[in-house]
């Protein structure tokens, strides 16, 4: 009798045991909420902290919602990226990560998407592209820092085709719009603008706003060019 005892004892804290263990599980994940990934967002220095459609390998990025608590990975077209590092910045509505140089988009496989689940639900945002470092828009150098009202402006780089705008800097932040010169024919390595009458130029970045087309899916999205930071006082 007292072996039974004994044994039935041993039962009923082993229950116990697993009751208590549940409770608390079910209380972590009452804890949670499934994650919403609202936009994504550059975080680099050497450009603003905008909304963007791509990126480019080792370029950090920041993704921006709700719901992040308890996510342990981030996934960026099929390649997993673990967030348990401690150099990672993650809240329950922002996660920050450089992406690692062998995450691209591809043609071969279309993949254009970045997913991340906890215990309770997943998110996927798509599409969003990351290109190789090759296919990285670039702004080298000017025809002149000088600039005269009325006169063309060469600006010299890489993967620059598809431009619809380009901006140049002015004083206190602000920016002007160039027109394009319709006498000059732009293409990836060149754009020709027209520099702008009635304003004061500034130290600053170039801008130029691209509008490309994904091979894989004949999907269009917006990218940009920024220069160094460049004195064109007048």
């Amino acid at each position: 009798m007292r072996l039974n005892r004994i044994v039935v004892r041993v039962l009923l804290l082993t229950v116990v045991c697993l009751c208590t263990f549940s409770c608390f599980s079910c209380g972590d994940n009452d804890n949670l909420s499934a994650p919403q990934i609202e936009s994504v967002w550059n975080n680099m220095s050497t450009q603003p902290i905008e909304q963007v459609d791509c990126s480019y390998p080792q370029q950090t990025i920041c993704l921006r919602g709700s719901g992040f608590s308890g996510v342990g990975k981030l996934i960026v077209n099929g390649t997993e990226i673990d967030l348990t590092d401690t150099k990672i910045y993650n809240t329950d509505n922002s996660i920050i990560i450089a992406l690692p140089k062998e995450v691209t988009t591809t043609t071969s496989t279309g993949l254009a998407y970045l997913q991340v689940e906890n215990a309770v639900g997943k998110a996927v945002y798509e599409p969003f592209y990351v290109f190789d470092s090759s296919e990285k828009p670039k702004i080298t150098s000017f025809s002149s820092t000088a600039l005269t009202p009325g006169s063309t402006l060469r600006i010299a780089g890489s993967n620059l085709g598809g431009a619809v705008e380009v901006y140049l800097p002015l004083a206190f932040g602000q920016k002007v719009l160039c027109e394009f010169d319709a006498n000059q024919t732009s293409s990836d390595a060149e754009i020709f603008v027209i520099v702008p009458q009635g304003v004061t130029f500034a130290q600053g970045q170039v801008e130029i706003v691209m509008h490309k087309t994904y091979a894989g899916t004949g999907d269009e999205y917006t990218t940009k060019a920024y220069s160094d930071v460049t004195n064109f006082s007048n």
